[in-house]
């Protein structure tokens, strides 16, 4: 499931580290290793550091990155190793794998058949458990996504002791959701539902339960600051080819 803008054009000649304020983090990712249709996938620690901007943001790993341009409403992913990228327009439903149909009732059968496997519903319930984390004092959160194909479970610590800004943070975090296959058709209801999160979120652990198989994923959050964004930072890298959305 792995899966430009340019401002002030006078400035930047000028000034060529030009930069715009916005909220760094980074933050660890732990993948236990697990096995789908046979085959084994071994345990993963991978960083990813994160610029949050009212332009948009962008996490990056060394493996892949997540462009969202706020602007536009379009979100990029690029992969490094492949030094590809693809378009989506968030909110248009994309289905990795559709083969292309010119028939249209066909594309039209295979879409309905799609969404009626990723139909999903969102709930997010606050707990009364607390705990610090770090320096953070944190709240306990569920999150708990179903759907035909399974089921996705997120345990969520948050803290209100980082200040961001409250709407561009619950875009930011169900525009991550909404990067996983079939989840654009529900970024409204989860948007809805983390506002029921209050603050940052310092930890989650993520299950996944599909097709009988568990995937398990930590996050943690270790450095979180204001600070001044690159001015390229929605910009493409040199070199990478566009690809659709499917991979061709």
């Amino acid at each position: 499931m792995k899966r430009t803008y340019q401002i002030m054009a006078v400035i930047l000649i000028v000034f060529s580290h030009a930069v715009y304020a916005g909220v760094y983090m980074k933050q660890k990712r732990h993948t236990d290793a697990f096995q789908m249709m046979g085959q084994s996938q071994p345990a993963k620690d991978m960083i990813e550091e994160i610029w949050l901007t009212d332009n948009g943001f962008r996490s990056d790993n060394q493996e892949q990155s997540m462009i969202y341009d706020l602007k536009k409403n379009v979100m990029i992913m690029l992969d490094h190793q492949k030094k590809t990228y693809s378009e989506m327009q968030v909110g248009k439903e994309m289905f990795p794998g559709m083969p292309d149909q010119e028939d249209e009732t066909e594309a039209a059968q295979f879409q309905n058949m799609m969404k009626t496997m990723m139909k999903m519903e969102v709930s997010v319930e606050p707990t009364s458990e607390k705990k610090t984390i770090h320096q953070w004092p944190c709240r306990k959160y569920i999150m708990t996504v179903n759907m035909a194909m399974g089921q996705f479970r997120m345990e969520i610590w948050a803290t209100e002791a980082l200040k961001v800004d409250a709407d561009l943070y619950k875009k930011f975090s169900a525009g991550m959701l909404s990067a996983m296959p079939g989840m654009q058709q529900a970024v409204s209801q989860m948007q809805s539902e983390m506002e029921k999160i209050k603050g940052v979120q310092v930890m989650n652990i993520s299950t996944n339960q599909v097709m009988g198989q568990t995937m398990k994923t930590t996050m943690e959050l270790l450095e979180f600051k204001e600070g001044k964004a690159p001015a390229d930072l929605m910009q493409l890298p040199a070199g990478y080819k566009k690809q659709n959305i499917h991979g061709m």
